[in-house]
């Protein structure tokens, strides 16, 4: 038996955020008097921490409505795009069941010919959500090429198309 067949939906939901939140602790550390710029300062406000709870809990449908109330606070931030997103796409997947974690028991899935078909509206909002993202951590990055949160921005909407081509598109 291989290690990775004992993986529950829950562990893969967690690690998949823990892409996504980056360094939750170091931020939180922070004394609250301490100057913390925007991008960081979402990953810890009551309605990102909410969204996460219920991200966790697979409750995308109540963790996609608070992390559009954190995008709405913070139109800006790459960071809370990427929460949206998150919840958004793997809401989706779960819907249609491509979290099943028994279709990954073994590389067989690679080769299967189960196609998982997205609501077509929600497809488009994946799209637009990554295209957003990755527009607002370029913007961020031509003003600074060393700005390590949108780098992380970047990396995270990277990681989700990823995930969405190989789970989605099997490319």
């Amino acid at each position: 038996m291989r290690p990775y067949q004992n993986v529950s939906l829950r562990t893969i939901c967690v690690v998949s955020t823990l892409l996504i939140v980056g360094e939750i602790g170091s931020a939180a550390a922070q004394s609250p008097k301490t100057a913390i710029p925007a991008s960081v300062s979402i990953k810890n406000d009551a309605l990102t921490r909410s969204g996460f709870e219920h991200y966790y809990d697979a409750d995308y449908d109540r963790a996609t409505e608070d992390f559009e109330k954190v995008l709405a606070a913070h139109p800006d931030a790459p960071a809370a795009v990427n929460h949206l997103l998150s919840a958004v796409m793997f809401g989706e997947l779960s819907r249609v069941g491509a979290l099943d974690t028994s279709l990954y028991a073994n590389n067989s899935f690679l080769d299967q010919k189960r196609e998982f078909v997205l609501d077509a509206q929600v497809k488009q909002r994946i799209q637009d959500l990554e295209t957003k993202a990755l527009q607002l951590a370029e913007d961020r990055l031509k003003n600074d090429p060393s700005d390590i949160q949108a780098l992380y921005a970047r990396g995270v909407t990277r990681s989700m198309q990823s995930t969405y081509t190989g789970l989605v598109q099997k490319a």
